[in-house]
């Protein structure tokens, strides 16, 4: 199991999956969609998508306020005791922080055209 997924179980009973979270600086951190808003995880090599979602980079991401990278993504889930890897894909991703606590993301991938999404600092 790689270092990004975190799992918590009792006996076989999965209790949470997601991003290990990286300590706030610069554009690393929880990051919540301003419209829908989604949750989106950025560590050091690792960007996660809600819960299943986790993309990996081959190279440090880095720590600039304004940053793009060729990530390989997966949706992960439990299955007995194996985690699945599935919808695996590469993706554009491009990410500036256009203000203190506004980050502006651009996804692209070979299914559809880059698409500009708004993130804020999520409130927890």
């Amino acid at each position: 199991m790689r270092r990004f997924l975190k799992v918590l179980a009792a006996g076989s009973a999965l209790l949470y999956v997601a991003p290990l979270l990286a300590a706030p600086g610069g554009v690393q951190g929880t990051w919540c969609a301003v419209e829908s808003g989604e949750t989106m995880f950025i560590e050091s090599e690792t960007i996660g998508f809600n819960e299943h979602t986790v993309c990996t980079s081959e190279e440090p991401l880095p720590e600039a306020t304004r940053f793009e990278a060729e990530l390989n993504c997966a949706n992960y889930y439990v299955q007995g005791d194996e985690v699945i890897a599935a919808f695996e894909k590469t993706i554009r991703f491009e990410a500036e922080l256009v203000a203190k606590n506004l980050l502006q993301v651009r996804i692209e991938d070979a299914e559809q055209p880059a698409g500009s999404i708004e993130y804020q600092r999520c409130q927890r």
